[in-house]
């Protein structure tokens, strides 16, 4: 019998691309794209960042993976590294 799926499976949407923005910690403030759908990191640690709806967060905890979120910006500081922003 062949997967079905569920009602889940017309919500999934899998990347489009992938985008780099800083290859070690954050140095600088970086404005994302409006197509930002999340941040896939590649050393856990912490970000901070401005949403999508204007909330600032300082000291996100980030896993290394990929973070779900629409992500305005990237600003200076935290500990994580190599970030990429999902498209």
């Amino acid at each position: 019998m062949p997967f079905r799926g569920g009602p889940w499976e017309k919500y999934v949407s899998l990347p489009r691309s992938f985008s780099q923005v800083f290859s070690g910690t954050p140095d600088s403030e970086q404005t994302l794209s409006d197509e930002c759908r999340g941040l896939l990191i590649g050393t856990a640690g912490s970000i901070n960042v401005t949403m999508a709806n204007g909330d600032v967060l300082t000291g996100l905890p980030v896993f290394a993976g990929i973070n779900p979120g629409r992500f305005a910006s990237i600003q200076t500081g935290g500990d994580a590294e190599n970030i990429w922003e999902v498209l």
